[in-house]
């Protein structure tokens, strides 16, 4: 049986740009993929023990696509022209692996192809369904819609890796975090969104485990107690692990997988009002991005109901301007359901607070006036 080899940490196995002459098996360990970035060499992605690296360019003749190092010590199997029939005969079942992730990998790039062929009219299909249902006092989604939309390359720059360990299952793995000193803001949306140029820090605002498929935001990720911890290991799918583990994203589908991800164990993990609306507001914000303004109402609905129970159950705490905050985003969402009164009512309660910055007072201010002009003609209509 072909021997394996054992690397230490930070062995650099190839370069981007190198002759495919071999590819390798990683019996072992972990090995990163990674592109130069911005700030410095960027992960990827991070392929396990069980999967191959180098394979696609080894096949296809082309140069390196990225560079390969090891993740931690790890023993690995070089594949090349002259030992790849031993190979076959002493992995069979890794042969059998490897040929499955070159065929996602050409569904992938088919995909891809597809969507430049049809330009923005493929970003999801509307004859899937996207409902929203209430099950024990939580709102849950229901679709098989697929959203795609390629992220761009650029976003990349704006990008470094992170080592996290799940609080979950105890394992290590790596994350992307955006750099927000680096981020170039272009617009202050009226609902406190900010745009930026080439990245939306929503794509890397939910980390998950690839070991456990436990998935939350940054902020939250590690608050986890022992009790919680239990729980979500019984709740938690005992053979997610998987083998590649993209860090870098490079389409919209994968954002919404981790949400959705997180959207499953939200109930268990959501530790106040806050959380569910900060999860509600990124998905409306991200399906109206894609295009599916129908689904983007029904959660800016669900999320109508969050921000009133963190109005009335979550606001202990909380400063001036964020309660002041809150009473807007209120007043937005009921206007786009055409209810002006109660939402000069929140407008009006929130200007009441003291200790509220100028700034904010007067985009509530502002607000108020529009809604009140806005009231008058509707009467005026009638």
């Amino acid at each position: 049986m072909l021997e394996s080899t054992r690397l230490p940490k930070d062995k650099i196995l190839y370069k981007k740009g190198a002759p495919p002459t071999h590819f390798l098996y990683i019996v072992k360990g972990s090995v990163d993929l990674m592109e130069a970035g911005r700030f410095g060499d960027l992960v990827v992605k991070q392929v396990k023990a069980g999967s191959a690296v180098g394979v696609s360019s080894y096949f296809t003749h082309e140069a390196r696509w990225y560079t390969a190092k090891c993740a931690e010590d790890s023993d690995v199997i070089s594949v090349r022209q002259e030992n790849i029939d031993r190979f076959v005969s002493d992995y069979p079942l890794a042969v059998l692996h490897i040929l499955k992730s070159l065929s996602e990998e050409l569904d992938v790039e088919d995909k891809k192809l597809l969507e430049m062929g049809n330009g923005q009219g493929s970003r999801f299909d509307e004859s899937k369904h996207f409902t929203i249902s209430t099950i024990d006092d939580m709102a849950h989604i229901d679709t098989n819609r697929a959203y795609r939309m390629p992220l761009p390359q650029k976003h990349m720059d704006y990008l470094f890796s992170k080592e996290v360990v799940c609080p979950v299952c105890g394992e290590l793995f790596k994350a992307s975090q955006v750099r927000y000193s680096q981020l170039e803001v272009k617009e202050h949306a009226e609902d406190f969104r900010k745009i930026t140029n080439h990245i939306d820090p929503l794509w890397y605002d939910v980390w998950r485990c690839p070991h456990c498929d436990y998935a939350n935001f940054q902020s939250e990720f590690m608050l986890i107690n022992n009790k919680l911890r239990e729980e979500l290991n019984q709740l938690l799918p005992k053979a997610f692990k998987r083998t590649d583990q993209s860090v870098v994203k490079e389409n919209i589908s994968e954002v919404f997988d981790d949400y959705f991800a997180m959207e499953r164990i939200m109930k268990k993990t959501a530790r106040t009002p806050f959380v569910k609306a900060r999860w509600w507001q990124s998905l409306a914000w991200m399906l109206e991005d894609v295009g599916d303004d129908q689904a983007a109402l029904e959660a800016r609905k669900v999320l109508r109901t969050c921000y009133e129970d963190a109005w009335y159950n979550g606001s202990d705490g909380l400063m001036p301007d964020d309660d002041l905050k809150l009473s807007i985003k209120l007043a937005l969402l009921l206007q786009g359901e055409q209810e002006l009164n109660l939402a000069r009512s929140y407008l009006l309660k929130g200007l009441q607070l003291e200790g509220t910055s100028p700034v904010m007072r007067k985009q509530a201010q502002d607000k108020l006036y529009e809604l009140k002009e806005l009231y008058l003609q509707n009467k005026q209509a009638e």
